[in-house]
């Protein structure tokens, strides 16, 4: 299984993976909670290291509930 984010279906040949026996999940971002940051401009479609580094307060069950 390989896991991927939306903005890789423009450039990834799921072909190439199917052809390794290797199937193609693609994760959804959509209906993630939105928490403090530092920065005061929160920006659903960033990564885990956003809410790692500049979240005030890191709520564990987000970083879990995939």
């Amino acid at each position: 299984l390989y896991l991927s984010g939306p903005a890789a279906k423009s450039y990834l040949d799921e072909s190439l993976f199917s052809e390794e026996g290797v199937n193609v999940e693609w994760q959804s971002y959509q209906g993630y909670p939105v928490y403090s940051s530092i920065h005061n401009n929160f920006s659903h479609n960033i990564s885990i290291i956003d809410l790692l580094f500049c979240s005030e307060e890191v709520n564990r069950k987000m970083i879990t509930s995939i």
